[in-house]
């Protein structure tokens, strides 16, 4: 597995393209001098197997927080099965159940500068000082993609390797970010699995990531559902396409500034064909 500098990386320490459609109305929380708009997106989730073939499955159903002062403009824009990508970054959200008092938690991708939502379709029209309005075919071309992911953070424990019924290796870890909110920093966790690939093996990632190490990785969120008590769950997660080490000695620069603006992609393995990668149940 790859080991990098963490000057290749932290430009990219949280970053998400999702493109989809609203599975309802939005809807505007105000807050203070701002607004909060709340939508959901379908994210398409098809793919195909190892033979080329198509495989259909349920779409991933995300939570985007878009926030500014624009937010009821941008709402009136914005209904129902609206074509809509976003640029963000994801987050968890805790709270308490006010029934049973359980601590509960959930992911959210957060939007808040103005270009960051683009409008599509042939009747969408954007709001004054957004970008101009763009269809599906324009945002391949700009290479936007519908569901991509980049994280950097510490893993909260060894990585983990197993090997599926089926053969396929698999690598699986978790990684803690802090972010500033308010007064205080909360903490978001990330699930992370890496199958075998061309450019990442499932085995090498496991026994070169132990607790704390720090660790790039690029790949897409996928939807883990399961039961528990007799009752469905859910959590997103994410399927890493390319995962790589960030070096011991350039560690200790994380949370000492973060990047004032986008830059490229950094130097990591590009993704590579046929994976075969696809979410699957907590087994």
């Amino acid at each position: 597995m790859e080991t990098i500098e963490y000057k290749d990386a932290k430009d990219f320490t949280n970053r998400v393209q999702l493109r989809g459609n609203l599975t309802k109305d939005p809807k505007v929380q105000p807050l203070g001098d701002t607004n909060i708009v709340k939508l959901s997106i379908a994210v398409s989730n098809d793919g195909k197997d190892d033979a080329g073939n198509k495989i259909e499955r349920d779409p991933l159903y995300v939570d985007v927080d878009y926030w500014g002062q624009d937010g009821a403009e941008v709402a009136q824009f914005l209904r129902e099965g609206s074509p809509v990508a976003i640029e963000g970054t994801i987050c968890q959200q805790h709270w308490e159940d006010k029934q049973t008092g359980a601590k509960r938690s959930k992911e959210v991708v957060e939007s808040s500068s103005i270009g960051e939502v683009i409008f599509t379709g042939e009747k969408a029209k954007a709001p004054s000082g957004f970008p101009t309005t763009v269809t599906f075919e324009d945002l391949r071309k700009q290479e936007f993609s519908s569901n991509a992911v980049w994280l950097v953070g510490n893993l909260t424990k060894d990585a983990e390797f197993r090997v599926t019924p089926t053969g396929k290796g698999v690598a699986s870890f978790s990684i803690g970010q802090n972010r500033q909110v308010g007064q205080r920093e909360v903490a978001s966790f990330f699930e992370i699995s890496s199958w075998d690939s061309e450019t990442s093996k499932a085995e090498d990632v496991a026994k070169s990531l132990a607790r704390g190490e720090q660790a790039a990785v690029r790949g897409k969120l996928v939807l883990d559902k399961w039961e528990k008590d007799g009752k469905p769950r859910s959590k997103i997660k994410v399927t890493a396409f390319d995962v790589a080490k960030i070096a011991k000695s350039e560690r200790r620069e994380q949370g000492q500034g973060q990047a004032q603006g986008r830059q490229q992609m950094p130097p990591l393995p590009e993704r590579s064909a046929g994976t075969g990668a696809q979410s699957r149940g907590r087994g």
